[in-house]
């Protein structure tokens, strides 16, 4: 019953990223926002492909390498994703490069004590790789 409500709803996500990509191909936004372009049609494509291979029927033999292999791209565009969305918001209000530089600086700093913190934390409790996963993922 879980994994059945767990497949539905990746197949729900699915059809939101492609959906959500089409919006941008539709709306002609990619060019205004391209790094969170190329992060949702990876994103898309990676739920596809993941789909694809067995993650329908549940089964981990590709699924668990394709994702664990797309996992630090993904990682990478989410990031990139957010900075992008950081310099629109900054970049709406006079004279706040500086600012914005330095609130950047700020909380990049404040997000990576505290997930180092958490890796130290848990490195002691990581048995499986899904579990490692996990504790990055926060």
């Amino acid at each position: 019953m879980q994994s059945a409500l767990i497949i539905g709803l990746t197949f729900l996500a699915t059809f939101a990223k492609i959906a959500t990509v089409l919006r941008i191909v539709v709306s002609r936004l990619a060019s205004r926002y391209p790094l969170f372009t190329i992060m949702v049609a990876f994103s898309a494509m990676r739920s596809v492909v993941l789909l694809a291979v067995g993650g329908w029927a549940a089964r981990l033999h590709p699924y668990l390498e394709i994702w664990n292999a797309t996992l630090g791209i993904s990682y990478a565009l989410e990031a990139a994703a957010c900075f992008e969305g950081f310099w629109i918001l900054v970049l709406h209000f006079r004279n706040v490069k500086v600012f914005g530089s330095i609130a950047f600086l700020f909380f990049s700093v404040i997000g990576t004590t505290l997930s180092y913190s958490i890796v130290a934390i848990w490195s002691g409790r990581w048995k499986t790789p899904l579990t490692q996963t996990a504790v990055l993922g926060l």
